[in-house]
Protein backbone atom coordinates (compact mmCIF):
# COMPACT_ATOMS: atom_id res chain seq x y z
CA UNK A 1 0.00 0.00 0.00
CA UNK A 2 1.45 3.36 -1.13
CA UNK A 3 4.68 1.56 -2.00
CA UNK A 4 5.14 0.10 1.48
CA UNK A 5 4.61 -3.46 2.71
CA UNK A 6 1.79 -4.05 5.20
CA UNK A 7 4.29 -5.40 7.76
CA UNK A 8 6.21 -2.11 7.55
CA UNK A 9 3.02 -0.11 8.20
CA UNK A 10 2.23 -2.33 11.16
CA UNK A 11 5.72 -1.94 12.63
CA UNK A 12 5.59 1.83 12.15
CA UNK A 13 2.23 2.00 13.95
CA UNK A 14 3.61 -0.04 16.85
CA UNK A 15 6.76 2.05 17.14
CA UNK A 16 4.96 5.41 16.82
CA UNK A 17 2.47 4.49 19.54
CA UNK A 18 4.92 2.75 21.91
CA UNK A 19 3.23 -0.63 21.46
CA UNK A 20 5.10 -3.92 21.91
CA UNK A 21 6.88 -5.06 18.78
CA UNK A 22 6.74 -8.77 19.59
CA UNK A 23 3.24 -9.46 20.98
CA UNK A 24 -0.14 -9.94 19.32
CA UNK A 25 -2.34 -6.86 19.51
CA UNK A 26 -6.05 -7.23 20.16
CA UNK A 27 -7.54 -3.88 19.20
CA UNK A 28 -10.95 -2.72 20.37
CA UNK A 29 -12.38 0.61 19.34
CA UNK A 30 -15.24 2.80 20.45
CA UNK A 31 -16.28 6.40 20.89
CA UNK A 32 -15.04 7.92 24.16
CA UNK A 33 -18.40 7.90 25.93
CA UNK A 34 -19.75 5.92 28.87
CA UNK A 35 -21.23 2.93 27.12
CA UNK A 36 -23.66 0.09 27.70
CA UNK A 37 -22.74 -3.46 28.84
CA UNK A 38 -22.69 -4.79 25.27
CA UNK A 39 -19.62 -2.70 24.52
CA UNK A 40 -18.07 -3.77 27.83
CA UNK A 41 -18.55 -7.39 26.69
CA UNK A 42 -16.37 -6.68 23.66
CA UNK A 43 -13.57 -5.46 25.94
CA UNK A 44 -13.96 -8.48 28.24
CA UNK A 45 -13.65 -10.83 25.24
CA UNK A 46 -10.59 -8.94 23.95
CA UNK A 47 -8.98 -9.07 27.39
CA UNK A 48 -9.49 -12.81 27.70
CA UNK A 49 -8.21 -13.45 24.18
CA UNK A 50 -5.12 -11.33 24.77
CA UNK A 51 -4.26 -13.33 27.90
CA UNK A 52 -4.69 -16.61 26.00
CA UNK A 53 -2.30 -15.57 23.22
CA UNK A 54 0.12 -13.60 25.41
CA UNK A 55 -0.95 -10.41 23.69
CA UNK A 56 -2.04 -6.93 24.68
CA UNK A 57 -5.34 -5.05 24.45
CA UNK A 58 -5.30 -1.68 22.72
CA UNK A 59 -8.29 0.64 23.11
CA UNK A 60 -8.53 2.64 19.89
CA UNK A 61 -10.37 5.78 21.03
CA UNK A 62 -12.46 7.34 18.26
CA UNK A 63 -11.15 10.77 19.22
CA UNK A 64 -12.63 12.57 16.20
CA UNK A 65 -16.15 11.70 17.46
CA UNK A 66 -18.59 14.61 17.61
CA UNK A 67 -21.52 14.32 19.99
CA UNK A 68 -22.86 14.87 23.47
CA UNK A 69 -20.86 12.63 25.79
CA UNK A 70 -21.55 14.88 28.76
CA UNK A 71 -24.82 13.30 29.85
CA UNK A 72 -25.78 10.12 31.66
CA UNK A 73 -29.12 8.42 31.11
CA UNK A 74 -30.61 6.41 33.97
CA UNK A 75 -33.87 4.55 34.52
CA UNK A 76 -36.18 6.07 37.08
CA UNK A 77 -38.15 3.66 39.22
CA UNK A 78 -41.84 4.16 38.50
CA UNK A 79 -44.85 2.28 37.16
CA UNK A 80 -43.43 2.44 33.63
CA UNK A 81 -40.06 2.76 31.92
CA UNK A 82 -38.83 6.30 32.32
CA UNK A 83 -35.40 7.60 31.38
CA UNK A 84 -33.79 10.57 33.08
CA UNK A 85 -31.01 12.41 31.26
CA UNK A 86 -28.65 14.34 33.50
CA UNK A 87 -25.91 16.64 32.20
CA UNK A 88 -22.82 15.80 34.25
CA UNK A 89 -19.93 17.19 32.18
CA UNK A 90 -19.56 20.26 30.02
CA UNK A 91 -18.65 19.11 26.52
CA UNK A 92 -19.30 20.90 23.23
CA UNK A 93 -21.42 18.57 21.09
CA UNK A 94 -20.45 20.16 17.76
CA UNK A 95 -16.65 20.00 18.05
CA UNK A 96 -14.54 16.83 17.74
CA UNK A 97 -13.65 15.54 21.19
CA UNK A 98 -9.94 15.55 20.34
CA UNK A 99 -10.16 19.32 19.77
CA UNK A 100 -11.59 20.12 23.22
CA UNK A 101 -9.76 20.64 26.49
CA UNK A 102 -10.54 18.32 29.38
CA UNK A 103 -14.21 18.09 30.36
CA UNK A 104 -15.46 20.35 33.11
CA UNK A 105 -17.40 18.39 35.73
CA UNK A 106 -20.75 20.07 36.40
CA UNK A 107 -22.31 17.56 38.79
CA UNK A 108 -21.33 14.43 40.69
CA UNK A 109 -22.44 11.03 39.46
CA UNK A 110 -20.24 8.31 40.90
CA UNK A 111 -18.18 6.41 39.93
CA UNK A 112 -18.09 8.27 36.61
CA UNK A 113 -17.21 11.70 38.01
CA UNK A 114 -14.23 10.39 39.97
CA UNK A 115 -13.01 8.34 37.01
CA UNK A 116 -13.08 11.43 34.78
CA UNK A 117 -11.51 13.67 37.40
CA UNK A 118 -8.62 11.23 37.91
CA UNK A 119 -8.12 10.22 34.26
CA UNK A 120 -5.10 11.32 32.31
CA UNK A 121 -5.45 12.91 28.90
CA UNK A 122 -5.01 16.41 27.56
CA UNK A 123 -8.30 16.46 25.65
CA UNK A 124 -11.86 15.25 26.23
CA UNK A 125 -11.42 12.17 24.05
CA UNK A 126 -8.40 10.81 25.89
CA UNK A 127 -9.77 11.87 29.29
CA UNK A 128 -12.93 9.82 28.63
CA UNK A 129 -10.94 6.96 27.10
CA UNK A 130 -8.70 6.67 30.16
CA UNK A 131 -11.67 7.03 32.52
CA UNK A 132 -13.34 4.12 30.71
CA UNK A 133 -10.23 1.99 31.17
CA UNK A 134 -10.28 2.69 34.92
CA UNK A 135 -13.97 1.81 35.17
CA UNK A 136 -13.50 -1.43 33.20
CA UNK A 137 -10.53 -2.57 35.29
CA UNK A 138 -12.52 -5.05 37.44
CA UNK A 139 -13.77 -6.76 34.26
CA UNK A 140 -11.22 -6.21 31.49
CA UNK A 141 -7.57 -5.31 31.29
CA UNK A 142 -6.71 -2.67 28.70
CA UNK A 143 -2.98 -2.30 28.23
CA UNK A 144 -2.77 0.70 25.90
CA UNK A 145 -5.01 3.60 24.93
CA UNK A 146 -4.40 5.04 21.45
CA UNK A 147 -6.36 7.78 19.65
CA UNK A 148 -7.79 6.85 16.24
CA UNK A 149 -6.12 9.97 14.86
CA UNK A 150 -2.82 8.10 15.39
CA UNK A 151 -3.79 5.91 12.43
CA UNK A 152 -3.32 8.89 10.15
Amino acid sequence: MFGKALADWQMEFRETNDLPLDKPIIMVGHQPAFFHPGILAKFIAASRLARQVDGVVVFLVVDHHIGDVGAIETCIQSDHLQIERKQIWKVDSIIALKDQSRAEILDTFEPFSSALRNASGSNVAMQFGNALVALMKPYAQVDYVVPASALL
